[in-house]
């Protein structure tokens, strides 16, 4: 998502701010292009992370997420190059290619 596009659901700035969810409080920081860091206000560590493309074509492209905090002693976990802890969680989204692309998405953590 680049920086001066409006989204549903999405505040347009370096540091984004998610609305509508049901936790409250998670934001989502640009990474890079098709990479964000969303912060979860609780640990996400040892939950289910279920990401989903959002809008038109999204079978054109993917999606990954892990969470982050592999650096911390968490097994299940990447070590992310910032906000490397249990709150937060690695998104990239990807095009057809699968080169990285800046596409809406939405993620749930349950456990």
């Amino acid at each position: 998502m680049a920086n001066d596009v409006e989204r549903p659901g999405v505040e347009s700035s370096s540091s984004l701010s998610l609305t509508g969810s049901p936790l409250g409080g998670i934001t989502a920081e640009d990474a890079g292009t098709g990479f964000w860091f969303v912060r979860f206000p609780k640990k996400v560590t040892g939950k289910s992370i279920f990401v989903s493309l959002q809008g038109k074509n999204i079978s054109h492209g993917s999606i990954n997420a892990v969470p982050c905090g592999g650096g911390v002693g968490n097994a299940r976990a990447t070590s992310c190059s910032a906000n490397d802890n249990g709150n937060h969680v690695l998104v990239g989204t990807y095009d057809e290619n699968g080169d990285p692309v800046d596409r809406p998405f939405y993620i749930m953590a349950v456990g």
